[in-house]
């Protein structure tokens, strides 16, 4: 089936009218492409936690953008204008930002809109990544974060296509087109759905054991100003004992890779490389490295030393056995 128009709600005609804090406002309403995999855990960068926090006002840290996304959103006019010069689609930038007929926290601002013979109206989506990432773009594939973000807004502008162009290195294009999952889509409006609850209800979703959560608790909670003890729930004990399991699983294992890699070094020798019986490779090489002598500056220029030293701050996560008094 070809679509040839869109068909979904409209939240803002023009987005460009509006004031960066109308704009903000506007997205901490509804579930953008950006938000989705997050909101469903499937993001390496972001936690649902994070995205719960934004939706409902909670007063974070400001973050400067970073510069990866700045050129980013530089680049995007000239990716676009080269994937119709390659491709010879007619490619709109919509300047609406739309919302899903029947599902109104759901929201979509796309790069582009593509009239592709024989197919009809596609989202076209623009990104550009590091060369190092090429690997996630081959065989035509793009990162699961983004499979979803183009799901979604097929999902929320009722259309059956969704092409992605990624600028590499920032000298290589790459185009993959997916196709409309029908069964993706009710996954991703179930669980958007149970996510968007926890909103409504102000009531954070669980944490996960992502590295994204553990970095957004520690920019929520950056310093700890309260020295009285908290009396905690009774199910902190619960996680006191799985964490106290897992750091010794852990520990136990940190000891058995050890002990492999000393038997290996002491059948290495003095060789840098070696293969096992089966093909496995593996090597001993020398490194070198330079290192700043502290203790040595500190002794003879003192001076030098607390002019070049700078101050961070962290919390460090600890269980101790032992009762606080």
């Amino acid at each position: 089936m070809k679509n040839t128009s869109i068909n979904c709600g409209i939240v803002a005609e023009d987005v460009r009218k509006l004031s960066r804090t109308q704009w903000l406002e506007l997205r901490r309403q509804s579930l953008g492409g950006s938000d989705i995999s997050a909101a469903l855990g499937l993001n390496r960068w972001r936690s649902p936690m994070e995205v719960w926090a934004e939706k409902v006002g909670l007063p974070l840290p400001r973050q400067e953008t970073p510069e990866a996304c700045r050129w980013g959103i530089l680049l995007e006019e000239v990716v676009r204008a080269e994937l119709a010069e390659r491709t010879g689609w007619t490619i709109q930038k919509p300047v609406a930002m739309y919302r899903h007929r029947t599902i109104p926290f759901l929201s979509a601002n796309v790069d582009g809109l593509a009239q592709i013979p024989e197919k009809g109206l596609a989202v076209v989506e623009i990104k550009t990544a590091s060369s190092y990432k090429e690997s996630e773009w081959s065989g035509g594939q793009v990162p699961p974060e983004y499979y979803l973000q183009g799901q979604h807004y097929m999902s929320v502008l009722d259309l059956r296509h969704c092409v992605f162009a990624c600028l590499l290195g920032g000298q290589k294009l790459v185009i993959a087109e997916m196709e409309r999952d029908d069964d993706m889509i009710r996954d991703i409006h179930r669980l958007a759905t149970e996510f968007w609850n926890h909103v409504v209800a102000k009531i954070p979703p669980d944490p996960d054991g992502s590295e994204a959560t553990a970095d957004f608790l520690s920019k929520l909670f950056p310093v700890s100003e309260n020295a009285v003890p908290l009396i905690l729930p009774e199910r902190a004990d619960e996680l006191v004992l799985n964490w106290l399991s897992a750091k010794n699983e852990e520990d136990l294992a940190a000891d058995r890779r050890m002990l492999a890699e000393n038997e290996l070094k002491l059948l290495l020798q003095d060789h840098e490389r070696a293969v096992t019986p089966k093909g496995q490779a593996i090597s001993w090489k020398t490194v070198t490295t330079s290192r700043l002598d502290s203790a040595r500056l500190k002794k003879e220029q003192p001076a030098l030393l607390e002019q070049y030293t700078t101050t961070a701050s962290s919390r460090r996560f600890a269980v101790s056995g032992k009762h606080i008094q």
